[in-house]
């Protein structure tokens, strides 16, 4: 289902699966309903994953937005089971996919789920065979940083969360709504991060999350104008 209503052009989806008409993501829903009763301590009060994600200023990630998260708290335990916390089995985004040039802010390029390199890589590669103007993008985040404690982010946590702070070298800051180009290569970027594994595609216009009845709140709309932030599911 979605829903507009924001003055510049945001959509908000309130997503049951992590993708839209497939046969997984249906499957994917009714576990997490199933599972729902007996984790949701995960994300209760008092929990890494509870709470409403605040004390985190501009710029931070909410995982836990709008209170208990036991969506995020599963998410979480699937991560640390899968991953062992370690960089085993993770990659580095490599300087170029899909014809785009990668660059990195310092210390950002560190080892992540492949799941989140392989997401980023499609969407990089469909994303120039509709716009050819699309040149560059900048990561400013894979585990480094500060973000909510929560964040998918963190190794510990998965490493499964990538940030793209500027696009043609031009940062988002700068350049979304500003000029046309930047603001529509972000537009059609941030429409191709979406999977079948996508969790969460926060940006300055769309702001989505894997959760049944996802509302963004006013600081989660705030503190994501300036960058791309989108993590992953294994």
């Amino acid at each position: 289902m979605m829903l507009t209503g924001n003055p510049q052009g945001a959509i908000y989806v309130a997503q049951g699966a992590l993708s839209f008409g497939k046969g997984t993501g249906f499957q994917i829903a009714s576990q997490l309903l199933g599972f729902a009763g007996a984790i949701g301590t995960l994300g209760g009060a008092g929990s890494p994953g509870g709470g409403a994600g605040g004390g985190c200023g501009l710029g931070c990630d909410y995982p836990s937005e709008g209170g208990g998260n036991w969506l995020g708290g599963l998410l979480a335990a699937n991560a640390l089971g899968a991953s062992g916390g370690n960089d085993q089995g993770r990659r580095r985004i490599p300087s170029e996919m899909g014809g785009v040039k990668i660059y990195f802010q310092s210390g950002a390029n560190q080892p992540i789920h492949p799941l989140a390199v392989e997401t980023l890589g499609d969407a990089l590669a469909r994303t120039k065979l509709e716009r050819p103007e699309l040149e560059s993008v900048t990561v400013s985040s894979t585990t480094g940083g500060i973000h909510a404690r929560d964040s998918l982010h963190y190794s510990e946590r998965g490493a499964l969360a990538v940030d793209i702070s500027a696009i043609n070298r031009i940062p988002l800051s700068e350049g979304y709504l500003r000029t046309d180009v930047i603001t529509d290569l972000t537009k059609t970027l941030q429409v191709n991060l979406r999977s079948p594994v996508t969790y969460e595609n926060f940006g300055p216009f769309l702001l989505e999350k894997g959760q049944l009845g996802f509302r963004p709140s006013a600081g989660l709309r705030t503190g994501h104008t300036n960058h791309i932030h989108f993590s992953v599911w294994p």
